[in-house]
């Protein structure tokens, strides 16, 4: 019975590790995509602002 708890530490630590990986991955997949797709924002936020959102920014 110790044994089998000691795989379920090492397994819920593997999974952990593993989502942090692919969690690490995905900000920086998402961070290479914004600056790709620089251009395609910025009428969005041209838009924004000619609405006022972005007045307290600017």
């Amino acid at each position: 019975m110790h044994n089998r708890r000691n795989t379920l530490y090492y397994v819920a630590a593997a999974a952990i590790l593993l989502l942090f990986i692919v969690s690490l991955v995905a900000l920086a997949s998402c961070g290479d995509e914004d600056n790709a797709g620089a251009a395609s924002q910025d009428p969005a936020v041209l838009n924004a602002y000619q609405q006022g959102y972005l007045d307290g920014y600017s």
